[in-house]
């Protein structure tokens, strides 16, 4: 996954318009988290490469197969965790975590909640990426079931070699470490948000993760390429919004 190097604090670059510096934002944002797209997208062909195509894969099967390639990407130390989870529909109704997190790269404990308490095929972090393709991103959230902090988790569907879903691969990160990251890049005032207007990342510390803001105390925005994200700036007192 390539490697971003965050702006410098306070660089607002007097001579550059508010425009450009929000493009400059925009990519910052695009070049850390399509990245870590990409890594991903990569885990779920690798996995899929390593299931034997002449019979429908049991469990067992698929934390074999995904455990090398979520090693690679938590070779990057900005990503929390990583691993896949399972459509039941294709399992015949079984469910299954498979992700692993941290330095050790211990997998975590499948919750027995995952299956019997809540049927998180309902949910929108499950449900909108297999119905919709392509990448999902969720949050941030405090993630009860892994790390009981608040997260950024991206993912993608998992098809086999016969073009069957299997379920999402995906990695988290952390909302501090996407504020070390991605924070600098933000001028004071301006906030990244996600869909539904809730910040992800705030430029001089105004805001925090998981807070909503109202779009129309904003004057300027950047959609980020291929992401559900935008980055919003305003000449007013952003800090009011």
């Amino acid at each position: 996954m390539p490697s971003v190097t965050p702006a410098a604090p306070g660089d607002d670059r007097s001579d550059d318009s508010a425009d450009e510096r929000l493009a400059r934002s925009a990519a910052a944002v695009e070049d850390f988290l399509l990245g870590l797209r990409d890594a991903i997208a990569r885990m779920a062909g690798d996995t899929a490469a390593r299931l034997d195509p002449t019979r429908d894969p049991v469990p067992a099967d698929l934390v074999a197969a995904v455990q090398p390639s979520a090693a690679d990407v938590l070779g990057d130390d900005r990503v929390l965790g990583a691993g896949f989870v399972a459509d039941p529909d294709a399992f015949s109704g079984t469910s299954l975590l498979a992700w692993w997190q941290g330095e050790r790269r211990a997998r975590v404990a499948q919750p027995v909640s995952l299956g019997r308490d809540a049927d998180y095929r309902s949910k929108e972090w499950f449900r909108t990426p297999l119905r919709a393709g392509g990448l999902h991103v969720t949050g941030p959230y405090l993630d009860y079931v892994c790390s009981d902090e608040f997260v950024l988790t991206l993912t993608l569907p998992l098809e086999d070699r016969r073009g069957v879903v299997l379920g999402l691969a995906g990695a988290d990160v952390l909302a501090e470490t996407l504020e070390q990251v991605l924070g600098p890049a933000l001028a004071p005032g301006a906030v990244l948000v996600n869909r539904h207007d809730q910040v992800v990342v705030a430029g001089g510390g105004r805001r925090f993760a998981g807070d909503r803001v109202d779009r129309r105390a904003y004057d300027r925005s950047r959609a980020c390429r291929d992401l559900p994200l935008t980055v919003l700036s305003s000449s007013r007192t952003a800090g009011r919004a």
